[in-house]
């Protein structure tokens, strides 16, 4: 968390050395994109948790600021409601940063019936999507007896 000093010293016999050290901390993007799209699509409301430092949520463009101590490995995790978690390690210098991460939904099939109600006897129409409501081909579906 400090800043690096780099100094050449010439030593004749005893010397002393005053070195003042400063501790600082740089700003660091953050840009969260959900990669099943093409061109990837921004994540809103996505949280960013950094150790030691805390919590920032993504705005609309999945982009979000936070100011880090320099000269240090942070673990940052980013989470958000039906997406699948990831956690990183971020190494800090003392220069700002853009750190891109990507989110995809957590995978799931919905099941749509066609009509509210459904009669005894007569067949059901039933569509099938994943988590991006995309329809779904292929699926098999069985009933209990």
């Amino acid at each position: 968390t400090y800043y690096t000093i780099n100094r050449t010293i010439e030593v004749d016999g005893e010397t002393n050395i005053n070195l003042n050290l400063n501790t600082g901390g740089v700003t660091t993007e953050f840009i969260i994109v959900d990669p099943h799209f093409s061109p990837p699509e921004s994540v809103a409301d996505a949280t960013i948790s950094i150790s030691g430092v805390g919590d920032v949520q993504t705005l609309g463009d999945g982009r979000a600021v936070a100011r880090i101590p320099i000269n240090t490995e942070v673990p940052v995790t980013v989470t958000k409601p039906e997406y699948t978690g990831i956690n990183r390690t971020l190494i800090v210098n003392e220069s700002g940063q853009t750190r891109t991460y990507e989110l995809t939904r957590q995978p799931r099939l919905n099941l749509t019936t066609a009509s509210d109600r459904i009669i005894a006897g007569e067949s059901v129409s039933v569509e099938v999507t994943n988590a991006y409501e995309e329809p779904v081909q292929g699926v098999t579906i069985t009933r209990n007896t």
